[in-house]
This record gives C-alpha cells, structure tokens and sequence, in this order.
C-alpha cells in the first residue's frame, strides 16, 4: 500500500471516529437538557401545588392583615387629631394640656379608644389563622409583629395610666414620641410579614428572598429592617 492510499484510509478513519466522538458528545448532552428540562417540569408542578395550597391560608391572612393595617391607621390619625391642639412645640411631641381641659380631653380619648378596642380585634382576627402555618421565617415575622403590638399596648396603659395619676389642679404633661414610635413599629412589622407572604405566594424560597433584600440595602444602606 503506497503512501497515497495509506493517508485515505488513516483520514477516513479518523473522520469516522471523529464523527462518532461528536455524536456521542451531541447525545450525551442533548440527553442532560432533557433530564434537566423533565426535572424542571416536576419541580414547577410541585411548586405550582404548593402555591396553590399556600393560598387557601396565605391570602385570607393578608386581606385580614391588611384590614387590621387600616384599623391601625385610624386610630393614628384620631390621636394625632386629638394631640395636636395640645402640642407644644411643632418639633416636638410632648404635649400640655390645661387642667380646664382635662375633662373634655378624656371625653376624646374615650372615642379613639374604640379604634383601638377595633384595632385590637382585627389583630387577635389575624391571629387565628396561625396554625396552619409552616414557614419558619413567616412565624418569626409574625411574632415580631406581636411584640410591636404589645409595646404599643404597653405605651397605651403608660400614657392613661399617668393621666389618671396626674394631680387635680395642675396641668398635664406628657410626650407621646413613645406611643408614636410604638405605632411605627407595628406599621414596619404589619408590611414585613406581607413581605414574606407575598414571596411566598410567589414561590420565592428563603435563600431567594435573602439575596433579594441583601441587594436592597446594598442600594439603600441606610434603610434596616424589622426583625
């Protein structure tokens, strides 16, 4: 065999080995995008039903959340509107009320308290449907959500506690900056726990939503959230 003939056949028969290299390879991988996309199917089905049962529970909590919110800022407004006659400064929240307006006062008072017998209520509604939650992260939400509100609670009977303390005859003096933080606080608390029940109504998983919020303070620095 000259050398002529020899070359054909060595190049054939690399050029048919080459050939089945590559279909191997085409094979082998057109066989992972398969197993990947039939795996990638099955988790979106199983998310698709878990979404799906997450919002039997998740979304009447949110729409009784929301309620509660709305309640929340009721009783905010009816107290600004009752403390503002009273203030002493625009900068500040410490108010002095005359003794001679003690009594009307009081009579006020006793109106925004049924907004806050009605927020109450509304919290105590979300509440109930608890047991059914799983999520870890959307409990210890909530349970920040409860200690705002029973610091709010605990301001509240400060603040009548020193006005039926306060001596007959004098002025009554007392900064509401407590009771306005505390008021905060539950409002930060009430859109944390929203935050995460939107996440997971949206199939967001905890590692997901972390980055999410890392990149959020990364572009607001100054801005913390509620724990």
């Amino acid at each position: 065999m000259n050398e002529v003939v020899l070359g054909v056949v060595v190049g054939g028969a690399i050029g048919v080995g080459g050939s089945a290299i590559v279909a191997w390879i085409q094979a082998h991988y057109s066989q992972q995008q398969q197993s990947r996309q039939i795996q990638h199917e099955k988790d979106s089905q199983l998310l698709s039903r878990r979404i799906e049962v997450r919002s039997k529970y998740l979304e009447p909590l949110s729409s009784d959340l929301s309620k509660a919110y709305a309640c929340l800022l009721e009783y905010e407004d009816r107290l600004v509107g009752m403390l503002v006659p009273y203030y002493k400064d625009e900068e500040q929240e410490e108010i002095h009320l005359p003794e001679a307006n003690k009594v009307e006062f009081t009579q006020i008072l006793s109106e925004v308290d049924s907004r806050y017998e009605e927020t109450k209520s509304s919290f105590l509604m979300v509440f109930k449907g608890l047991g059914r939650i799983a999520d870890d992260e959307l409990l210890q939400r909530i349970r920040g959500l409860i200690r705002s509100l029973t610091g709010l609670a605990r301001e509240d009977l400060a603040m009548r506690g020193s006005l039926q303390s306060s001596t007959t005859g004098q002025d009554f003096v007392y900064d509401f900056g407590a009771i306005h933080k505390a008021i905060t606080e539950v409002q930060k608390s009430v859109s944390f726990v929203q935050y995460r029940i939107e996440s997971l109504l949206a199939g967001v998983d905890h590692g997901r939503e972390q980055k999410g919020q890392h990149r959020q303070q990364k572009a607001n620095p100054k801005e913390t959230e509620l724990e």
